[in-house]
């Protein structure tokens, strides 16, 4: 129920900028990462796409819990401005790629120099502290959700839908 309340009201309006969820910065994100074969990306290259970011480690049991429900929303939002990119909090890009190849993920996967900084009060999402944690971003790059733990799947599915529905009536 926590998590409904949560989303209700950060979805209020589908405006980011009317809704503050404690802890969360409310400046549009910018960071800049790798990818998992060591170039440069930029979150601005996302701009005007919803995106689900999400915090793991791929050994962790709940990234393997989430990676077919992310394929499947990959799979079933692909003709939507939407992206899922999943941080990947792992020692080595190398264990990241394996992660990758074996269970065939199509979505995006970065990693960022230093963890410490960008999972602590200053990074760009604010404090993370569990993972996994994932925050649903709008089109101008503004946190509108953040879930501790995994999203219940109803619960994101309606989160996505409500905000490409309202992103579109706005467009």
């Amino acid at each position: 129920m926590r998590a409904s309340a949560l989303l209700s009201v950060a979805l209020l309006g589908g405006c980011a900028a009317s809704t503050e969820i404690p802890g969360v910065p409310t400046r549009a994100l910018a960071f800049r990462a790798q990818d998992l074969d060591g170039h440069t990306v930029t979150f601005g290259g996302l701009r005007g796409r919803i995106t689900l970011v999400t915090f793991l480690y791929t050994w962790a049991d709940p990234a393997l819990f989430e990676v077919p429900r992310f394929i499947q929303l990959t799979k079933k939002h692909r003709d939507d401005p939407f992206t899922i990119v999943a941080i990947v909090l792992d020692d080595t890009s190398e264990t990241a790629r394996i992660f990758r190849d074996s269970f065939e993920i199509p979505y995006l996967l970065w990693r960022v120099e230093d963890r410490a900084w960008f999972t602590g009060a200053e990074g760009p999402f604010g404090v993370v502290d569990n993972v996994p944690t994932s925050f649903l971003v709008d089109r101008d790059g503004r946190i509108v959700a953040r879930m501790l733990g995994t999203w219940p799947p109803a619960i994101l599915e309606q989160a996505i839908t409500e905000l490409l529905a309202s992103d579109r009536s706005s467009d």
